[in-house]
C-alpha cells in the first residue's frame, strides 16, 4: 500500500480534519502546578497536569508521576473497591452548543497490569460505548477507543474519564500495585480515532491557561495609594481569556519597587476579576510615597524561593 493511501485511510471521515483534539493537554505536556517527575500522592478532586483531574472512590492510596516521555503513571497503593482514574471536563454549554447530539471518539495509548484500566465517558449519565474500551492487562501499550453518541442536549457535566474502573464506572477490586499509563489522549467528532494531533507548546499552553494561569512574578504595575498600613491598587491584564473570573492564591515573596524603596508585600485583597482582568490591593510591609508607581519582582533575599515558587496562581476551572 502506498503512503498516499494510508494517509488517506487515517483522514476523518467527518468533523474537522486540523484542531480537531477536543481534548487539552492530551500528551500532559502542561503542568503549571509541578513538575511530578517522583512519585507523588494524590487526593480525590486534585489537578495535578494542567485540566486533568485526579478523582477516585475508596480510597485506594494512588501515586502519580509524570515519566520523561511524557506519559502519567497512575499507581495504587491500597487494595480496595472503588476506582482511580484520570478526569478532564468540558465546556459543554457554551454557544454554539458543539457537543449536543453528536458522534465523537476518544483514543488513548494506555500501559497497565489490569484489565480493569478503561474509557468511561459521562454526559448526564455514563454513555454507551463502541470499541476498544478496555485494556487487556498484559503490561503493554494498547490503543484504546470509545465511539459514543451524546444526548440530544447535555444538561449535566460532560467529561472523559481514563483510569481503572468499571464500565459505566461502576467500582471495582483494586489490588495493590495495579497502575494504569496513559498518554496521547484525544477526543475528535465522528466514529473512528485519527493519529494524535501534536499542538505546539504554547498552542497548548494557552488552551491550558483558559482554566488555570501562573504570574511568577505578578505580572502587573500599580499605584501606591495609602500610608501606615500601606497598599497599591494594581491591575494585571491577562495572558488568556479566563473560562471565568478566577480564585487568587498568593504564593511566596513578592516585593515592589517604586524606583526609591522597596517594600514586600504580606497581602492581597481582590477588588475585581473578569476573565481577562485582575485589579487587586496589595498590602505592604514598608513605606513608599503614596502616589509612586510600583512594579512588583521576586523577593530571593531571604535565601527561599525563586522565580518559579513567587507569585500569584489563577484557577478557572471546571
Amino acid at each position: 500500500m502506498s503512503n498516499a493511501r494510508k494517509l488517506a485511510d487515517n483522514l476523518p471521515t467527518d468533523g474537522q480534519l486540523g484542531n480537531r483534539n477536543i481534548i487539552i493537554n492530551g500528551n500532559f505536556t502542561i503542568s503549571q502546578r509541578g513538575s511530578y517527575t517522583s512519585s507523588t500522592s494524590v487526593s480525590d478532586g486534585t489537578f495535578y497536569l494542567d485540566r486533568w483531574q485526579y478523582v477516585e472512590d475508596g480510597s485506594p492510596s494512588s501515586s502519580l508521576i509524570h515519566n520523561s516521555d511524557g506519559s502519567v503513571k497512575i499507581t495504587t497503593g491500597a487494595s480496595v473497591t472503588g476506582s482511580s482514574r484520570l478526569r478532564q471536563k468540558f465546556e459543554y454549554s457554551l454557544a454554539p452548543r458543539q457537543y449536543d447530539n453528536k458522534t465523537f471518539t476518544v483514543s488513548a495509548k494506555v500501559k497497565s497490569n489490569t484489565a480493569n484500566a478503561r474509557i468511561n465517558v459521562y454526559a448526564g449519565g455514563y454513555l454507551s460505548l463502541t470499541g476498544t474500551t478496555a485494556h487487556s492487562g498484559g503490561g503493554s501499550y494498547e490503543t484504546l477507543t470509545a465511539t459514543f453518541t451524546t444526548p440530544s442536549t447535555i444538561s449535566t457535566e460532560f467529561s472523559v474519564h481514563i483510569g481503572i474502573d468499571g464500565a459505566s464506572s461502576a467500582n471495582v477490586s483494586i489490588s495493590s500495585g495495579q497502575y494504569f499509563e496513559v498518554k496521547e489522549v484525544q477526543m475528535e467528532q465522528g466514529s473512528q480515532h485519527t493519529p494524535f494531533e501534536h499542538r505546539s507548546f504554547g498552542q497548548e499552553l494557552a488552551l491550558c491557561q483558559r482554566y488555570y494561569q501562573r504570574q511568577f512574578p505578578i505580572n502587573g504595575t500599580g499605584v501606591v495609594h495609602s500610608q501606615g498600613n500601606m497598599a497599591a491598587r494594581v491591575k494585571c491584564p491577562l495572558p488568556v481569556q479566563m473560562r471565568a473570573s478566577p480564585t487568587i492564591v498568593f504564593v511566596g515573596t513578592i516585593s515592589g519597587f517604586d524606583g526609591n524603596a522597596v517594600a514586600q508585600i504580606s497581602s492581597l485583597q481582590a477588588l475585581w476579576m473578569t476573565p481577562d482582568l485582575l485589579e487587586f490591593d496589595a498590602n505592604l510591609n514598608g513605606s513608599l510615597a503614596t502616589g509612586n508607581a510600583i512594579m512588583f519582582y521576586n523577593d530571593l533575599s531571604s535565601g527561599t524561593g525563586n522565580r518559579n515558587t513567587n507569585g500569584v496562581t489563577l484557577d478557572a476551572e471546571l
